[in-house]
């Protein structure tokens, strides 16, 4: 199925549809063609989002990941910005006695 569509009348439905179905959309600018819409055929070996590589990674965000790594940073994704850090808290508290050492 060929279709020529003015730019101005491009849909997401009508994308969706050309995605579903197949066919070209043809694209026109006063009556003229300027472009060409064509569902990709997308290979199988091809990783996506959705489906893990064959070493069990996925893709979070741009990142290939362990999926308990991608799970961790969806997690706490809302708690960025929100955390503020006041003072050391990597150098050891050296005037505090603990029971452990006694």
């Amino acid at each position: 199925m060929t279709m020529h569509i003015d730019i101005a009348e491009v849909s997401p439905a009508l994308v969706d549809d050309l995605a579903n179905n197949g066919g070209e959309i043809t694209l026109t600018r006063d009556g003229k063609p300027v472009a060409k819409l064509v569902r990709v055929e997308s290979r199988p070996d091809e990783p996506s989002s959705e489906q893990p590589r064959s070493d069990g990674k996925v893709l979070y965000k741009g990142r290939w990941m362990i999926p308990a790594a991608a799970d961790r940073e969806r997690s706490i994704e809302h708690l960025r910005g929100r955390v503020k850090i006041l003072g050391d808290i990597v150098s050891p508290i050296d005037d505090v006695e603990y029971d452990a050492l006694k």
